[in-house]
């Protein structure tokens, strides 16, 4: 018998609470230009949409790519993703289909 040590372990569940999450207060808006430079691997430069946090509504789709800033971080939805903002305060990043 030999010790293990587990480094990284990620769970993946399915199904719906027993009960609702609690509502989180909104998201302050931030001052956030319409549009930021953004450099490409291959070295472009082009302009990905920018979006304040506050201003999303829970489950409104946000295609990538794009910015979401908000005060405390900020948020890269890569291009093929979506960002749906949840109830409970979190962002869901999910691949687009």
């Amino acid at each position: 018998d030999a010790a293990v040590e587990v480094v990284t372990l990620r769970v993946r569940a399915a199904g719906r609470p027993a009960t609702a999450l609690p509502r989180r207060p909104g998201h302050a808006a931030v001052d956030v230009p319409a549009e930021v430079p953004l450099r490409t691997a291959d070295g472009d430069v082009r302009g990905v949409p920018c979006r304040s946090r506050g201003s999303l509504a829970d489950g409104v789709r946000l295609a990538g790519p794009a910015i979401v800033a908000q005060a405390d971080a900020t948020t890269f939805v890569a291009p093929g993703w979506v960002a749906i903002p949840q109830p409970g305060g979190s962002l869901f990043l999910e691949r687009a289909s």
